[in-house]
């Protein structure tokens, strides 16, 4: 009886928050089986999910006898979050981690969303600083929030963790470019390992994954282009940081398959700005263009691909499209 009380249980959204319901039948079964064995853990948790004034202390009581009921773990981690009681929070996580690593994934969201109090900042920090389990899951869950970005970013320059990767470091650098906050995103590139020298400094690839034009970027770096017959668009778009000097654009194309275009474009990438370069047509690189003034520093590099008059779809392996200053 008690496990039909807990098989009731239903996960619903509200005010975009996940939360168990637990209708009338599954509370009377849990209360039955309760009378009957009152170390009946899965009824002990249907009782504290429903109870109204002592639902934590009976949701830990329930916990104590069954370390193994995620279901209880998880409400308790979402009241924690709920309160922002971040010691609450980095406890049930761990305990979620090492229990289940995959779980960490969702999981350490409700960490990084605390990390704009001091206090919580200073607990997040000491709890990485022993290499917990949930670390690498932490890293790669970049917060939405600005001011919980701003604690994450500067937690990031902190420690350089072996348990942050290379798609981590872009997660966080793909959220400062989306707020616009381009300076930081470079600024933690070099931080990340990137090459001072290399001029002029550039971001990963921001390719579009899906639809009827798509991209995607191969471990060796080609970049996989995909268009549908009859349709056009941006393929994908990369930031650069461009002083004032002569600059070439060059890219090749191989196993090209249907009649289709690709170019590229350029277009100033800082809020309120819309000055725009030239476009370039793939076949007329390499071309030169020329960046006059120190108006905009950041620039999107956009790629786009078409296949208007194509009765099949369009592929190509795009490979070394470079942006280098003009000798």
């Amino acid at each position: 009886m008690a496990n039909a009380s807990i098989a009731q249980l239903k996960a619903v959204e509200r005010d975009r928050k996940t939360v168990l319901t637990v209708p009338d039948d599954a509370r009377t079964a849990a209360l039955a089986a309760y009378a009957r064995e009152p170390l009946a853990t899965k009824a002990v948790a249907v009782l504290g999910i429903t109870s109204t004034s002592r639902s934590d202390a009976i949701l830990e009581k329930s916990r104590e006898l069954d370390k193994r009921n995620e279901a209880v773990a998880a409400v308790l981690l979402q009241r924690a979050a709920e309160r922002r009681d971040t010691p609450k929070i980095l406890e049930m996580v761990d305990t979620l981690a090492r229990r289940s690593p995959e779980s960490a994934k969702v999981l350490v969201g409700a960490l990084s969303s605390t990390l704009a109090d001091p206090q919580s900042f200073s607990i997040v920090d000491q709890a990485l600083a022993t290499s917990p389990p949930w670390e690498e899951a932490f890293w790669r869950l970049v917060p939405e929030r600005n001011a919980d970005l701003d604690a994450f970013y500067r937690l990031r320059t902190l420690r350089r963790s072996v348990q942050t990767t290379k798609d981590a470091d872009n997660a966080l650098m793909r959220a400062l470019v989306s707020r616009g906050r381009f300076a930081e995103a470079f600024e933690f590139r070099r931080f990340a390992g990137a090459e001072e020298a290399e001029v002029p400094q550039a971001l990963e690839w921001q390719l579009t994954g899906k639809g009827q034009v798509s991209a995607r970027q191969r471990p060796d770096g080609t970049i996989a282009i995909h268009v549908q017959p009859g349709a056009g668009g941006e393929l994908g778009r990369r930031l650069f940081s461009l002083s004032p000097d002569q600059y070439v654009i060059s890219a090749k194309t191989a196993g090209q398959r249907g009649d289709g275009e690709l170019s590229f474009e350029l277009a100033c990438a800082e809020p309120g700005k819309s000055q725009r370069g030239r476009e370039f047509a793939l076949g007329e690189m390499p071309a030169r263009f020329e960046i006059q003034s120190a108006t905009c520093h950041y620039w999107w590099l956009v790629l786009k691909g078409s296949a208007w008059n194509s009765s099949v779809p369009f592929k190509a392996d795009l490979s070394n499209p470079v942006v280098r200053v003009a000798q």
